[in-house]
């Protein structure tokens, strides 16, 4: 009995987890990911992403990550910094956002904003985080969590 509730407070965490990362269903016509303006949008670095309905293309080309690594003690918490091409025909533009290191609020408290194209992206992670189980494997991807939503 003991170990059942010691486990408890592990599954409780597991599973808010997996609601806060939900993996979106396809929902177009040929079984395709379509996402709309306050999706919680996940970009794989050099994989472009497409909102449709507002024909605005997203890719994640560049980061520089110095956040302090998990299990280490720093003078400072550090910063990724990522670009974000956004592209809305004619013009493009690129974007540049920051997530804080040693931060671990996974709903944008880590992260800033910024505004292009008649939008407003918010980074809410970056991932892999420096040190983690998942940044020392092979074939981690770096990826970023971000909503977007029409600029006010």
């Amino acid at each position: 009995m003991k170990i059942l509730l010691s486990l408890l407070p592990l599954v409780f965490l597991f599973t808010a987890r997996s609601c806060d990362d939900r993996v979106k269903e396809p929902e177009g016509e040929n079984g395709e990911l379509t996402y709309a303006l306050g999706d919680t949008l996940t970009l794989v670095k050099g994989e472009p992403l497409m909102l449709k309905a507002e024909k605005l293309n997203l890719t994640y080309t560049e980061n520089k990550d110095n956040r302090c690594p998990t299990g280490v003690n720093c003078v400072m918490a550090g910063k990724a910094k990522v670009s974000l091409k956004v592209e809305k025909a004619p013009t493009e533009e690129v974007v540049n956002l920051e997530v804080k290191g040693l931060c671990e609020d996974r709903n944008g408290a880590c992260g800033n904003q910024a505004a292009a194209q008649g939008y407003r992206f918010r980074i809410l992670t970056a991932d892999p985080y420096p040190g983690s189980e998942e940044a020392k494997s092979r074939n981690a991807s770096s990826s970023i969590r971000l909503m977007v939503t029409a600029a006010q």
